[in-house]
């Protein structure tokens, strides 16, 4: 069976960021590093295109977008519409660039990793995003964890432990493009 040889995190949104790096037997090997956002779709695709240069095998981790009905209220709604824009546009580019992603639902790796706080406790939006900065600046103290990476790297650390102690997820969710990994 082929092994992944590169990982990918991904916040979708336009102040989100990619996050990669090479594994080998399900392990990083790299440092992670984090790319800011591309903004529009040429550019998208050359940064792909240069990350996975040279690697037959990659996986993406992707951060699931949902609308809500209380998203679609007020100027909410135009946000929304532009996120989802730039979440088809990456996941187009990576359908060209042959590399495989899982959509994975904010709630699946947030409690994975056990983020979430304990029922009933209320957390203010800017709150919990601080929260995710300083738990991705703890698991990888050399990169300069933000706002606008932390979901990111946080995701890549997900995929990477799905890899090592979940492979039935990632049977379950295996991209089209990797079927040949189950034969």
């Amino acid at each position: 069976m082929n092994e992944y040889k590169i990982i990918i995190g991904i916040d979708p949104g336009a102040s989100g960021a990619i996050t990669y790096a090479k594994v080998k037997e399900n392990k990083l090997i790299t440092t992670p590093e984090v790319i800011a956002m591309p903004k529009d779709f040429e550019e998208m695709n050359k940064t792909f295109r240069e990350l996975t240069e040279g690697f037959d095998r990659c996986l993406c981790f992707i951060e699931k977008v949902n609308v809500r009905p209380s998203d679609m209220h007020g100027g909410k709604a135009f946000s929304m519409m532009k996120l989802i824009k730039n979440y088809d546009r990456i996941k187009d580019v990576m359908r060209l660039n042959k590399i495989g992603f899982i959509e994975v639902h904010p709630k699946t790796w947030q409690s994975y990793l056990k983020l979430n706080l304990s029922k009933g406790i209320k957390e203010e939006q800017k709150d919990r995003k601080n929260r995710y900065k300083l738990v991705a600046a703890e698991m990888f103290p050399t990169i300069r964890a933000t706002l606008k990476n932390c979901d990111a790297l946080l995701l890549l650390t997900f995929g990477v432990k799905k890899l090592q102690m979940d492979r039935q997820y990632i049977l379950k969710n295996i991209p089209d493009i990797d079927m040949d990994l189950l034969f």
